[in-house]
């Protein structure tokens, strides 16, 4: 059976930013309900009383990569997802969230800083994989964490109708 292209794409108008403005997430296993339909989750709940967790990030410091893969020889295709990004400025508190992060299975959810949301992990979670404690050098140097999510899924992240995720979120 062949996959049939349904339609071409165009040109739109140069009214899009890059980057994200903050990052959302929860344990993969608080994840109760979804439904999603041609990429967007139109309806999510979490098991009673989770919620995400907001990590907020500096200007043009985070960074989701989604690369698609596939194998000729198998007949398969998956997509890699890639999110990075740092925790400024050392403390307990922030080495025991990576801690914990690093030892759970996450669902994650980013927020464009043009407004749109993109679920990772939906169906296989996100996995904290790479976290870099930093001194720095010099006096301007970043103290803190460098940290590295990685998740592989069946299709390209979801959008989330963002008036399903106030319900869902808790503050930084």
């Amino acid at each position: 059976m062949a996959c049939a292209i349904i339609n071409g794409d165009e040109l739109d108008c140069r009214d899009s930013v890059g980057g994200i403005s903050e990052i959302y997430m929860t344990e993969f296993t608080n994840k109760y309900t979804l439904t999603e339909s041609s990429g967007v989750v139109t309806a999510h709940t979490l098991i009673g009383g989770a919620r995400y967790w907001t990590f907020q990030v500096e200007k043009e410091d985070a960074e989701l990569t989604e690369n698609g893969q596939g194998s000729l020889e198998n007949g398969t295709t998956f997509v890699e997802q890639t999110l990075t990004f740092s925790m400024k400025k050392w403390t307990p508190a922030r080495r025991n969230k990576v801690k914990l992060l690093a030892q759970n299975r996450l669902l994650v959810i980013v927020k464009y800083k043009n407004g749109d949301y993109l679920m990772l992990g939906q169906t296989g979670g996100m996995d904290l994989t790479v976290y870099e404690s930093k001194s720095g050098k010099a006096m301007g140097d970043m103290n803190g964490f460098n940290l590295t999510l990685v998740g592989k899924e069946p299709n390209l992240a979801p959008q989330v109708t963002s008036s399903l995720f106030p319900g869902l979120q808790s503050p930084a």
